[in-house]
């Protein structure tokens, strides 16, 4: 009977133990969501990627804001990396660091296609504004020439 209670201590040990790990890791990854959501700003992705992509196209401007929202990590402050650092465990660390960059990268390919989306519905609103006076789809409009080319061989 003491062996079985003494393995099942030392089993109880060993399986505790990786637990604790990831709980400081993902305590750190939830730490690093909150804090990016507080303090990650994305209005240089809709600062520069809605007249890029009004002014460029969606396709060209708005592309390049996408891509550059999903290629680029953001990362924490160095400010705020030492603060977690001299309180946290390593583990802790790891984590906060990948749930920061993690949470705020999602934000910035969200505000990037926003800023898309912003963009496509001002281009699409003037160009229905300006087909509005078009000078040929009144019914008294004349009908325009046609001009035909000949060729000769």
């Amino acid at each position: 009977m003491k062996k079985f209670i003494s393995f099942i201590l030392i089993m109880g040990l060993i399986i505790s133990i990786p637990a604790t790990v990831h709980a400081d890791y993902y305590d750190g990854v939830t730490a690093g969501e909150q804090r990016a959501e507080q303090e990650h700003s994305t209005a240089l992705y809709w600062g520069i990627g809605t007249p890029a992509a009004f002014v460029l196209s969606p396709l060209f401007g708005g592309g390049a804001t996408i891509a550059a929202a999903y290629l680029r990590t953001p990362e924490p402050d160095s400010q705020i990396m030492a603060e977690v650092r001299e309180e946290y465990p390593d583990d802790y660390v790891r984590g906060f660091e990948s749930g920061y960059a993690d949470y705020a990268q999602s934000r910035n390919t969200r505000a990037a296609w926003g800023a898309t989306g912003v963009a496509f519905g001002a281009r699409l609103a003037l160009i229905l504004a300006a087909d509005e006076g078009d000078i040929y789809s009144s019914p008294d409009a004349q009908e325009m020439p046609v001009f035909e080319m000949q060729f000769s061989f």
